[in-house]
């Protein structure tokens, strides 16, 4: 059998946003409505929650599925696609 050895005075665990790092974070969905229909970004949604932009991103769209109606974020730093364009330059692409 090991030992295990625990330190006292060990330092505190790394938190981000007030809340520890590598631990899930569970947020009803009320008050996820109030900080998504409040952020200004997913990014700002995802710190104010301590989860990753794209766990937010997922859980606005399960909800939007149920019939909540929360707003859309634009696109942060992705520009708009013109499929047209890109359908033809692929046709460019293949000669």
């Amino acid at each position: 059998m090991k030992e295990v050895l625990v330190s006292k005075g060990s330092s505190p665990v790394p938190k981000k946003n007030g809340r520890p790092l590598g631990r899930k974070t569970t947020m009803s969905a009320e008050e996820f409505v109030k900080v998504w229909q409040g952020g200004t970004s997913v990014r700002d949604v995802a710190e104010q929650c301590g989860l990753s932009g794209e766990s937010v991103r997922e859980r606005a769209v399960r909800l939007r599925k149920k019939g909540v109606p929360l707003k859309k974020f634009p696109n942060a730093g992705r520009p708009f696609l013109d499929y047209a364009d890109l359908a033809k330059l692929a046709k460019e692409c293949a000669k």
